[in-house]
């Protein structure tokens, strides 16, 4: 029987990544390793944690820096995770242009890693494009509910789920993202899990605290115990 393959983030205690690592590798499938640009620095990898990912059998995915547009940036922080053969998707942030999808095709050839297109923009059609044009994507719930109701999101995935590689989920709270799943739609909730299972796909819990990481867990085993272990 097919599992939900359960992903977090690296910034689920506050400590560094490889701490991080080291404790929910023990409770989860997968990691997303956080890199953040600030306004004096670019957050890249160090060694000591490349070697660290090298040498771990849990596998990650990279979310590049999301003020990082600049495809040359792109590529100078996509290429030190070349060699590193658990890392499954590095997610970006793009806008829709015909220089960002040639850009995207030849970096995925050079470096032979699955590129995946994160929406940012609450617009399904944004999301569209990138789909039409045989680019796999990182489907954020957060991004598109509640702008459109949860039929028109499961509508959506239904029709697009071959182009849907990865989920970030979460619930929101006053206006505040990366909230406990509790804070999801019921029903969206739910079919976001079956749809995860039915498809492979990456069900990542894009949560901070511990505390909310526990509640989407508990919220998850006490809906879908049977399909998650």
């Amino acid at each position: 029987m097919k599992k939900l393959k359960i992903a977090t983030t690296s910034f689920i205690f506050s400590d560094t990544r490889i701490k991080n690592i080291k404790i929910l590798k023990n409770y989860i499938d997968h990691i997303e390793l956080l890199y953040f640009e600030g306004k004096k620095h670019h957050d890249l990898p160090t060694l000591k944690e490349l070697n660290y990912f090298k040498n771990t059998t849990i596998s990650y995915s990279v979310h590049l820096p999301t003020n990082t547009t600049d495809f040359y940036k792109i590529e100078k922080f996509i290429s030190n995770f070349n060699l590193i053969e658990n890392i499954r998707y590095l997610i970006i942030h793009s806008e829709y242009n015909i220089k960002g999808l040639m850009k995207i095709y030849n970096l995925q050839k050079k470096y032979l890693k699955e590129i995946i297109v994160e929406n940012t923009s609450i617009n399904l059609h944004h999301i569209k494009n990138f789909i039409h044009n045989k680019i796999n994507i990182c489907f954020d719930i957060g991004h598109t509910f509640p702008h459109y109701d949860a039929y028109s999101i499961i509508n959506f995935l239904n029709i697009h789920h071959k182009y849907i590689k990865y989920l970030h989920v979460y619930g929101t709270l006053d206006g505040k993202k990366h909230q406990s799943l509790i804070y999801l739609n019921n029903d969206l909730l739910n079919f976001l899990i079956k749809f995860a299972i039915k498809n492979n796909i990456t069900f990542c819990i894009e949560v901070f605290t511990l505390k909310d990481l526990i509640e989407s867990l508990n919220m998850l085993m006490k809906h879908h115990n049977h399909m998650l272990f």
